[in-house]
């Protein structure tokens, strides 16, 4: 991995890394460590609740060389019937950190046809928010391996 010109993860695409990684690569000023810190009380949270998650896809000015990002823009795919059904917890629980702003995206594990289906669509969906900035250049994104 590396960044381009403008300060934006390279390469373009879905990046695979683990939390220690990310810490390494992206914890280096006390703003930004006070954003991970809040990240890892939601994950806390969410494990404390048990909340199924399949995935977290991180993005934004924190994956980037920016000394001071706003935020942690994070995607948390979780069983589609749970978000469904829990969406009033998991909404409540995004506004609970002003340094992240948390996004709900429907995955599935069941391999019958609409869950597959529902599970694609969010992958593509979030694949095309995350994978451009603002002046439409690919970049790269992260997903948590552990």
């Amino acid at each position: 991995m590396h960044f381009d010109e403008n300060g934006w993860l390279q390469p373009s695409g879905l990046l695979p890394n683990r939390q220690e990684t990310v810490e390494q690569l992206f914890v280096t000023n006390s703003h930004r460590q006070r954003l991970w810190d809040q990240f890892k009380v939601l994950v806390s949270r969410l494990v404390q609740q048990s909340i199924p998650v399949h995935a977290f896809w991180l993005d934004g000015s924190f994956i980037s060389t920016k000394e001071k990002p706003k935020d942690i823009d994070i995607v948390i795919f979780t069983e589609v019937n749970f978000l469904n059904s829990q969406f009033s917890l998991l909404d409540g629980l995004r506004n609970q950190f002003d340094g992240l702003d948390v996004f709900w995206a429907s995955s599935s594990t069941k391999e019958d046809e609409l869950s597959v289906a529902i599970t694609k669509f969010e992958i593509l969906k979030w694949d095309w928010v995350f994978g451009m900035n603002r002046a439409k250049k690919a970049k790269g994104y992260i997903v948590l391996t552990d």
